[in-house]
């Protein structure tokens, strides 16, 4: 198995990091191979999860810690973003469904859509944890598995 790369990321609550994470997550997506268009929704992926969680899990507060980890696997690229504020249970965050009346839940459909996996789980203590996954195609190129 190959070694796994990893970047960390602490910021806090505010809006304007979020620039800054967009930037980071950019370089990310090049050095796992991501193809410009992959690299861009994987930025509007991370880019939706850390406004949900400024918005919902800090209710707009101010100077609360994000964690973002960057995992580079052989295989796949994962990004864990950790809050530290309220638990939500993870069946009860659903992607929106376009002839759906109930309001909001967009950006949780847009992560969806742009990664293979995503994930909500309970952190230990206070918080949630979110794990967005891209696979990478030159692994599964190599491994050979066809593209999704």
């Amino acid at each position: 198995m190959g070694e796994v790369e990893s970047l960390e990321i602490r910021l806090t609550s505010d809006p304007r990091w979020l620039q800054v994470v967009r930037a980071a997550v950019g370089q990310v997506g090049q050095l796992a191979g991501l193809t410009p268009q992959a690299a861009d929704h994987l930025k509007l992926a991370v880019d939706e999860a850390c406004a949900n969680i400024i918005r919902h899990a800090y209710e707009g507060q101010r100077g609360r810690p994000i964690v973002a980890t960057f995992s580079l696997h052989p295989d796949r690229l994962e990004v864990c973003l950790r809050d530290f504020g309220k638990k939500v249970p993870p069946d009860s965050i659903r992607p929106l469904t376009l002839d759906s009346s109930r309001v909001g839940g967009l950006g949780v459909r847009l992560m969806h859509e742009c990664m293979d996996e995503v994930v909500y789980e309970p952190a230990d203590g206070e918080g949630m944890v979110l794990r967005l996954v891209k696979y990478l195609r030159g692994a599964e190129a190599a491994s050979g598995n066809p593209d999704p």
